[in-house]
C-alpha cells in the first residue's frame, strides 16, 4: 500500500479497519476444488479491486440519491417522481442488471444522438438563413424526427 494515510481515511469513511480494506484490495480468494485459495496481487490487480470497489460505492451512492429524492418529493403524490428508465443496450447484453457505468454510457448516447440529429436537421437551415441562400433556394421541407432534448 502506497499511502496509509489515504487508506485509514477511506477506511474511517467505509467503517472498516484499515486492514481489512487492505486485504480487500491486496487480495483475491478463489474458489478451486471445492477449497478457498487466497492470492496476494500485483500492483495491476489491486488496481482492478480498488476500480471496482470505486464503481460499486458510485453505484450504491447513485441508488441511494435517487431512492432518497424520490423519498422527499413523492411523500404524498407520486407527480413528482423521479425515475430513471435504462434500456440495456448493445454495449450491455451479459443479462446482469444495468448499472451507473451503463446509465452514463446511455446518456453520452443520447447527448451524441441529440447533436448528430441536430446538426443534420436544424443547424444547416440556420446556417442557409445566415448566409442568405434562402432566399434563392426554396427551403428544404422539414424533416420530422424524435426530438431527445426533453429526456436528455
Amino acid at each position: 500500500m502506497h499511502n496509509v494515510n489515504t487508506l485509514a481515511l477511506v477506511a474511517e469513511s467505509l467503517g472498516v479497519q484499515p486492514s481489512a480494506l487492505e486485504n480487500a484490495l491486496s487480495y483475491k480468494t478463489k474458489l478451486v476444488k471445492k477449497e478457498l485459495c487466497t492470492v496476494f496481487l500485483d500492483s495491476d490487480g489491486a488496481s482492478d479491486n480498488r476500480n471496482d470497489l470505486a464503481k460499486t460505492l458510485y453505484s450504491l451512492l447513485f441508488a441511494w440519491l435517487n431512492e432518497h429524492i424520490n423519498q422527499r418529493l413523492c411523500r404524498d403524490d407520486f407527480n413528482t417522481f423521479i425515475g430513471l428508465f435504462d434500456l440495456p443496450s448493445p454495449q450491455n447484453m451479459t443479462g446482469r442488471s444495468n448499472s451507473l457505468d451503463q446509465f452514463c454510457i446511455n446518456f453520452a448516447n443520447e447527448r451524441l444522438h441529440h447533436f448528430v440529429q441536430q446538426r443534420l436537421f436544424e443547424l444547416h437551415v440556420n446556417e442557409y438563413q445566415s448566409e442568405g441562400i434562402s432566399k434563392h433556394v426554396p427551403p428544404p421541407s422539414p424533416i420530422s424526427y424524435f426530438d431527445n432534448s426533453e429526456c436528455i
